[in-house]
């Protein structure tokens, strides 16, 4: 039991015969059975796995080669309705006339684990502060876009701005503050072109937009309409407790 309390886990053994399922005091915490000494159908028990993962779980159990190990990723559901994402490892065993009797199976609670992978995965392509994609992230989805653009022989476009009232917030008023209104101006930039282009955020006052096609629009056209919305989405002053900052702008293009 202290063993697995240490691995956030526990052990199921599985009668074939019977179709009866025993489990241990962690595997019953880790799903929320109250009595360690029930014993359950395995279909009561496959019923605390996710909906989406089930049929592969049962297929590999239909799979496992006798005496051989298995293992696979899948999620589990908790008597409170939380989701849990586990590690099961199998093994089917056979009886004396050699035919599979018997299965043990060892679940291990790595929740933990993906959600710290999942905020590394986050923190390498996007932006901590406003969410955005971040340069890595930005370059990876441009030369993706070139490569398409090339091979339909059409073209991209990449629009840059630079806001210093960031950099001079931050000064003035202090890192909140500066953080305040790049957050602010993030949600303005996302709402207003989140249909036409992807918005990333490259430093303190630097964003770029993704224009992957003009389509039949000349690109001309696409930088005229782009300039003018911008000019709407930054026109308002944003508010910083007592103070307004206005948003001036510097505009940079490229086409590719």
């Amino acid at each position: 039991e202290q063993t697995e309390d240490l691995c956030g886990g526990g052990s199921v053994e599985i009668d074939l015969m019977s179709d009866q399922v025993r489990l241990s005091v962690g595997l019953c915490r880790l799903i929320g059975v109250s009595d360690p000494s029930q014993t359950l159908s395995r279909q009561a028990v496959l019923r605390r796995l996710d909906a989406d993962d089930r049929a592969r779980v049962v297929q590999a159990w239909r799979d496992a080669v006798p005496g051989q190990p298995f293992e696979l990723q899948h999620r589990i559901t908790h008597a409170s309705g939380g989701v849990r994402e586990i590690h099961h490892r199998g093994l089917l065993e056979n009886g004396a006339d050699g035919r599979a009797h018997h299965g043990v199976v060892i679940l291990q609670d790595i929740t933990s684990q993906r959600d710290a992978e999942h905020r590394i995965q986050e923190m390498a392509n996007f932006d901590t502060l406003t969410g955005l994609p971040n340069r890595f992230q930005f370059l990876q989805r441009l030369q993706v876009a070139m490569q398409a653009a090339q091979a339909r022989g059409g073209e991209l476009l990449v629009l840059a701005i630079e806001v210093p009232q960031i950099r001079l917030v931050k000064q003035s008023l202090g890192f909140e503050a500066g953080d305040a209104l790049a957050v602010a101006l993030a949600r303005r930039l996302t709402a207003g072109f989140a249909d036409t282009s992807l918005v990333a955020r490259l430093g303190e006052g630097d964003f770029v937009f993704l224009v992957p096609e003009t389509g039949s629009n000349p690109a001309d056209a696409v930088i005229g309409t782009f300039a003018r919305a911008l000019q709407s989405i930054l026109a308002e002053p944003e508010v910083l407790g007592t103070a307004e900052v206005f948003l001036n702008h510097a505009v940079g293009v490229a086409r590719f």
